[in-house]
C-alpha cells in the first residue's frame, strides 16, 4: 500500500512527500529492488545526490528503462562533480537513438568538456546536439555554448602570446582648443578657436 501511495505521489511530481513514502516502502521490504528506481529519481529531485546514486545502483529496472537509469546516474555523477563517471554514462546514452535522452546526454558531455577547457571536443558535442535535437531550447543553449567557445578559444590564443601591443590613432575635432594641457597647475585657457587635434 505504501509503495502504491509513493508511486501516486511520484506521478503527480510531489517529490518531497514522495521521498518519505518510498523510504518507508524500502525499509519495510529492503530486498525488493523494484522500489529503488523511482526512489532514486525522487532523491535526485530533492538534491540528495549521494543517496540517489546508491538507490539507482541498487535499482532493478526493465530493459526499457535501462537507458533512462543511465541518464539519471549521469546526472547524479555530474551533480557530485564525478565528471569522468558522468561522461561515461552520458556518452553511452548519447550513442542511443532516443530522441530526447540522446541529445540531452551529448549536451552534458559538451558542458563538461567546456568546463575542462577541452574546447574542440566541446564544440563537436554542441554541434551534434544541434544536428540531432528537436528541442528548440536545447538548440539555443548549444548555440550559446558554441559562441562562448569561440570567445574562449580566441582569448586562449591571445594568452599564448608573451606580449600584446595595442595602439590607437585618430583625428578629433575640438570646438575650443585649449592653450595648455589641463594637467598644468594654472589650468588651461580657452582660445575660442576650433581645430582638429591628433589623438594617439
Amino acid at each position: 500500500i505504501i509503495n502504491t501511495e509513493a508511486i501516486a505521489l511520484y506521478d503527480q511530481g510531489e517529490f518531497v512527500k514522495d521521498q518519505g513514502k518510498f523510504k518507508q516502502a524500502v525499509d519495510l521490504d529492503p530486498g525488493n529492488k523494484d522500489y529503488y528506481y523511482k526512489y532514486g529519481i525522487t532523491l535526485y529531485r530533492n538534491h540528495k545526490f549521494n543517496d540517489a546514486l546508491v538507490a539507482l545502483k541498487i535499482a532493478k529496472v526493465e530493459p526499457a528503462l535501462d537507458l533512462e537509469k543511465k541518464y539519471y546516474m549521469g546526472l547524479v555523477h555530474f551533480r557530485l562533480a564525478e565528471l569522468d563517471n558522468a561522461i561515461r554514462q552520458f556518452e553511452e546514452v548519447g550513442k542511443s537513438s532516443d530522441p530526447n535522452l540522446g541529445p540531452s546526454s551529448v549536451f552534458y558531455v559538451g558542458v563538461i568538456k567546456f568546463a575542462q577547457e577541452k574546447y574542440d571536443a566541446a564544440k563537436k558535442s554542441f554541434e551534434a546536439v544541434i544536428d540531432s535535437s528537436k528541442d528548440p531550447r536545447l538548440d539555443d543553449q548549444a548555440e550559446e555554448y558554441i559562441d562562448k567557445i569561440a570567445g574562449a578559444m580566441a582569448f586562449q590564443k591571445m594568452r599564448e602570446n608573451k606580449f600584446t601591443l595595442m595602439a590607437v590613432i585618430g583625428a578629433m575635432y575640438d570646438s575650443n582648443v585649449l592653450l595648455s594641457p589641463d594637467s598644468l597647475p594654472g589650468g588651461a585657457k580657452p582660445s575660442n578657436t576650433a581645430d582638429f587635434r591628433l589623438m594617439t
